[in-house]
């Protein structure tokens, strides 16, 4: 755990030229798809505003949100990660054949919640909120077992 945070930190210091060029060679791709394959509809903007992570400046009515309060609900952030995740445990453990793997003590539920969750932040462009929402979910069940309280 030390190790991951040393290298964090690490990355963090050396890296601050070459790590928005890497980002967007990587995250880029990924955000044009979702951008592209975001259904035609009416509100077309605010479904790409909150899958997307896209600017509500394409937006009909961004005052609207504003006024009414909702922004935030059109704004990704670390927590829309989280409440997918929660979504995602929810209704992948219910699933038949995506349980515990016998031999290899792996569960394909939390992989697999992990994939989409990757994707995720990947097509909101490794925004910071989402890419430490991640870090988090992906740390904590190791921290819980540790006996860590959050």
């Amino acid at each position: 755990m030390i190790r991951a945070a040393v290298l964090l930190a690490l990355l963090t210091l050396l890296g601050h030229q070459y790590l928005p060029r890497l980002r967007a060679q990587i995250a880029d791709p990924f955000y044009s798809r979702c951008l592209k394959f975001t259904p035609q509809a009416h509100h077309k903007s605010e479904i790409q505003s909150l899958v997307c992570g896209q600017s509500l400046r394409d937006s009909s009515n961004p005052a609207q949100w504003k006024n009414l309060g909702l922004i935030h609900i059109l704004v990704v952030s670390g927590g829309h990660l989280s409440l997918l995740a929660i979504v995602l445990t929810k209704t992948l453990r219910f699933l038949p054949g995506v349980g515990r793997l016998k031999k290899q003590k792996v569960d394909l539920s939390t992989i697999a919640v992990f994939m989409i969750l990757f994707l995720f932040t990947l097509a909101n462009r490794l925004q910071p909120p989402v890419l430490r929402a991640l870090f988090e979910w992906s740390f904590r069940g190791r921290l819980l077992a540790r006996g860590w309280r959050f």
